[in-house]
């Protein structure tokens, strides 16, 4: 009886096992058909980017290249490999990324008829965050990432692929986000790390290394709608493009949207600085009458920056001396750091973005060390880089080589925003703004071309309040600092160092 029941035991053992391996071969044999069908879709420089085993991989392209429909079937190669554990798709922002991704799993789908196969993801919000859920249970978070401080929500999770688009708009943060967020939680499944996007206005950045192959280790794709298989007609439509917007075929624009080129683009950049005017070496000796205005561009999440210009009354030049910047500094922190320099140059006067996140820190520093910083000139942005740029081309405004090398570099290196009015958006500029805050308190005959409010409006209210902060300002100014007169400059107040 023993010995039957043995028998009957391992012949049903065995019967299992048989039905286990079918079922195991079936999947695989399915896994196989998805992936053909998903290589099938893609030839040229597209499809070399797609087979990339490579653990990290970057792709520079121009505009409709089909790189956002590479990508999506790059996440349904990765789902078909690995049922029920989790991807990321990193955008500017979420609701951008959404957009781009799910336009490009609908373009595949429509094309290769995935669905049919099993292998078409579902949109869906849990806790709020967005996935795309593919029917083996793989999900694809859809996130944005603005700053440092969104990177850190990508922590601790592990990824099977992992992958940032428009790299160039993240240029302010991205290297943290790859070297330090997205690098360790590859670990697990030996995941893979993309980039993608199109050149920036300006050489220079971590995605500017990685795709010129600065930096080692990454594997390199270039490709434009040139070499888009579904874009028979591109050539023609670029010739097009080039007649109704007086480009040429040299013109930066058009190699840096369409044939995916870095260039240097000088007419997109905010300020026309040169060399040889606009820069000193020597440190200057501050003889008398001298004066030193502290520019601060104060921030919660992002860095807090301060620039020193020195300038003498009756003198048209502007010194730049020296320009720094501090991640995660609280108020207290950021006015330590606010003390060294007014140890060094002890009647200097502050001016600060005492508005948005720079209102807590002022606020700090009135409550917790009884200083009053000025408040920075913000309106007219615009107008403010145009009045900046008149002394640069003059010549007067200068900027020290070597101790504002940061400055230097964002100076030469930020570009409008689309409506050139700003400087555009992602871009590390706060050196840049604590010097224009410095300047600006220095040149005082700027003005911002503005119309007064309509009375009543709320922004005649707010107009009054800015107002009625400037007398309390201007009263607590007389009793902190002191008044001095001089023949070239009527009335300067003096901050106490102490």
């Amino acid at each position: 009886m023993g010995v039957e029941w043995l028998v009957v035991a391992l012949w049903q053992l065995s019967l299992e096992l048989v039905l286990m391996d079918r079922k195991a071969l079936q999947e695989l044999v399915r896994r196989g058909r998805v992936a053909e069908r998903i290589i099938s879709g893609f030839d040229g420089p597209s499809r070399a980017f797609l087979l990339d085993k490579k653990r990290k991989k970057a792709a520079r392209c121009g505009r409709r290249s089909g790189k956002s429909t590479t990508l999506a079937g790059n996440y349904c190669l990765t789902a078909n490999a690995h049922p029920n554990e989790t991807s990321v798709f990193i955008g500017i922002s979420a609701a951008r990324a959404d957009e781009v991704i799910g336009r490009a799993f609908r373009i595949l789908n429509k094309e290769l008829q995935l669905h049919r196969f099993g292998a078409t993801p579902k949109r869906t919000t849990r806790a709020g965050q967005l996935y795309y859920v593919f029917p083996n249970g793989h999900k694809l978070w859809v996130a944005g990432c603005k700053n440092r401080v969104d990177a850190e929500k990508f922590r601790g999770d592990p990824y099977c692929l992992a992958a940032v688009d428009e790299c160039d708009s993240m240029r302010g943060h991205l290297k943290y986000l790859i070297n330090e967020v997205l690098g360790p939680s590859m670990l697990d499944f030996n995941g893979q790390i993309a980039l993608t996007g199109t050149p920036g206005v300006t050489p220079e950045g971590f995605f500017y290394d990685i795709s010129t192959g600065a930096i080692k280790g990454w594997g390199l794709h270039h490709w434009t709608v040139r070499e888009n298989s579904h874009m028979p007609h591109a050539e023609e439509w670029l010739r097009e493009q080039r007649e109704e917007l007086g480009l040429d075929e040299n013109s930066a624009a058009y190699l840096r949207e369409w044939l995916g080129q870095w260039v240097l683009d000088l007419e997109s950049l905010c300020y026309q600085f040169d060399l040889d005017l606009n820069t000193f070496e020597v440190d200057p000796v501050l003889a008398a009458g001298y004066r030193i205005v502290i520019g601060v561009d104060l921030g919660v999440n992002d860095a807090t920056a301060f620039a020193v210009c020195a300038y003498r009354p009756g003198d048209p030049d502007i010194w730049t001396l020296e320009a720094s910047s501090w991640n995660n500094l609280s108020p207290s922190a950021a006015y330590a750091r606010l003390r060294t320099y007014l140890q060094k140059y002890p009647q200097a006067r502050v001016v600060a973005d005492t508005g948005g996140q720079g209102l807590a820190f002022v606020k700090e520093w009135q409550d917790s060390f009884n200083f009053y910083a000025e408040p920075a000139k913000k309106l007219d942005v615009a107008g403010q880089i145009a009045f900046m740029n008149g002394l640069l081309k003059s010549g007067v405004l200068k900027v020290h080589t070597y101790n504002c090398r940061t400055l230097r570099r964002q100076i030469m290196a930020t570009p409008w925003d689309e409506k050139r009015k700003g400087h555009a958006p992602d871009y590390d500029d706060h050196e840049l703004d604590a010097w224009r805050y410095a300047v600006l308190a220095i040149r005082t005959g700027y003005t911002a071309e503005l119309e007064p409010p309509k009375e009543g409006s709320p922004e005649a209210v707010q107009a009054a309040l800015a107002e009625r902060k400037r007398r309390v300002f201007e009263r607590m100014r007389k009793k902190q600092g002191s008044l001095i007169y001089t023949p070239e400059d009527p009335t300067i107040y003096l901050p106490m160092a102490a």
